[in-house]
């Protein structure tokens, strides 16, 4: 029905049926769980629908129904972001053990590399990783996949603590990889869904993605990726995502430092360190955040100076995340005297105040 519809017209169609679909979950299923109310990191100033993830996903399976949808992915690997983002909704409803989601996402990064692998392969026996050459018809091929396709889904979500942070990302994401204009267009209902649902989530929090739209994404992303960008370089992933993968490691090395499990949730994300050092200046911080990110996206492009702009914003990132350890590092607090704690003590017990902006 819609395949045969300009670019622009499939971009109103994914829009204003996410829109829609967003509307719809925000009044019937909000009230039956799906809400993210304020607690220990949580710190937006109200009630608010966790309903993105569902809208999501209804719209992209919509359009795949209806033809709207272009991009190559196979059926199996819809499947497996499907069962992500479903993976996602049962943890917004029921927060769900964080061993059984680690499972979980195993398992479906091993189906996805099987399903994938052969792409991966088909584009050489040699693909430039870092300053060396990536023997494809490896096992350690397929490891590295395996660790792609379970960490990047997570990576994402934790990103997602902040207004239009996440959404905006894949935002980035789609343009850099030229989904709304490439190949006829074939991510433009895509586009669609992704603005519509920034529109509700940025500034004013009004819907949250919550797990399963960020995992759903953040999967469906990672398979893009693989598809798009590493039949040409490997590397271009790493640029790609550079930003939620040295922010998972900045927090993964504050805890450690810190003496904390790798588990505990903390507030020493990116969008955190910049949200203390500049409190009430939300638009200003998720500049901050989201520039280096599209900086590091221009390795993927073709005019003069783009890998020396890629270069640039890595160097940001990376001298933001040695600054924001190294502040991080020296201001920990003394443990306190041991004693049994509540969930909520234990989610607030290394977090610093931020701001009165709203976060997700």
């Amino acid at each position: 029905m819609l395949q045969g519809l300009p670019s622009p017209v499939r971009f109103l169609f994914g829009a204003g049926l996410c829109l829609l679909a967003s509307l719809a979950a925000m009044a019937w299923l909000a009230p039956r769980g799906w809400t993210d109310h304020p607690r220990g990191r949580r710190q937006h100033a109200r009630p608010t629908p966790r309903t993105g993830g569902i809208a999501a996903m209804a719209t992209v399976g919509l359009g795949l129904l209806l033809g709207g949808v272009r991009l190559p992915l196979g059926g199996w690997e819809w499947a497996v972001a499907f069962a992500m983002g479903l993976m996602g909704l049962a943890d917004d409803r029921l927060d769900l053990r964080a061993r059984w989601k680690a499972l979980a996402s195993l398992a479906g990064a091993g189906v996805l590399t099987a399903l994938t692998w052969g792409v991966l392969r088909g584009a050489g026996d040699h693909l430039p990783l870092f300053l060396g050459q990536l023997a494809t018809k490896t096992g350690l091929a397929a490891v590295l996949m395996v660790a792609w396709y379970w960490s990047i889904p997570q990576a994402c979500n934790l990103i997602d603590g902040m207004n239009g942070l996440a959404l905006g990302f894949f935002l980035l994401l789609a343009i850099s990889m030229d989904l709304p204009l490439g190949a006829g267009g074939r991510g433009a209902y895509l586009m669609g869904a992704l603005v519509a649902l920034l529109a509700l989530n940025f500034p004013r929090g009004r819907q949250f993605l919550g797990d399963s739209g960020a995992l759903f994404l953040g999967t469906l992303f990672a398979i893009l990726g693989v598809h798009l960008l590493a039949v040409q370089s490997p590397n271009h992933l790493l640029w790609a995502f550079a930003y939620p993968i040295v922010d998972v490691l900045l927090v993964m090395s504050i805890r450690r430092a810190n003496g904390r499990p790798l588990g505990e949730g903390d507030r020493n994300h990116f969008h955190h360190q910049w949200q203390r050092r500049l409190p009430g200046r939300p638009l200003t911080v998720w500049a901050l955040t989201l520039a280096p990110a599209l900086a590091c996206m221009q390795v993927m492009q073709d005019y003069p100076g783009h890998r020396a702009v890629a270069w640039a914003g890595g160097a940001w990132l990376a001298g933001c995340a040695g600054w924001f350890y190294r502040r991080s590092r020296a201001s920990v607090p003394a443990r306190p005297p041991s004693r049994s704690r509540t969930p909520v003590e234990l989610e607030d017990r290394w977090a610093e105040p931020s701001g009165p902006h709203r976060v997700a």
